[in-house]
């Protein structure tokens, strides 16, 4: 744990803020791959265009795609912000948004 301790302390704010970045994305990756393992289909940037039910989402998906991001990631997510005609990426944009709002 000292090691921890000591490399943190010694790190210079562009490496925290790059470290944050690269979170964000981690994050951005990992709810864009849940949400297509849900729906069945690779995530692309095509995907992320669409809108939920136009990349084959239903109320099904909708529910289950909610429960897993609440569980893991401790989001809210209701079903009428995902059955919007909204694009997926932004949908996951405010999701990751609301996830670092929350660890602060």
């Amino acid at each position: 744990m000292t090691e921890q301790h000591e490399s943190r302390a010694g790190t210079r704010p562009e490496h925290s803020a790059e470290r944050a970045l690269n979170s964000r994305a981690s994050v951005r990756q990992e709810v864009q791959q849940e949400i297509a393992s849900i729906l069945e289909i690779p995530w692309s940037d095509d995907l992320g265009q669409e809108c939920f039910l136009d990349a084959g989402g239903d109320s099904v998906h909708a529910m289950r795609i909610a429960a897993a991001l609440r569980t893991k990631y401790r989001v809210k997510l209701t079903l009428k912000r995902l059955l919007d005609s909204v694009p997926l990426a932004n949908v996951v944009d405010e999701l990751v948004d609301s996830y670092f709002q929350n660890q602060q």
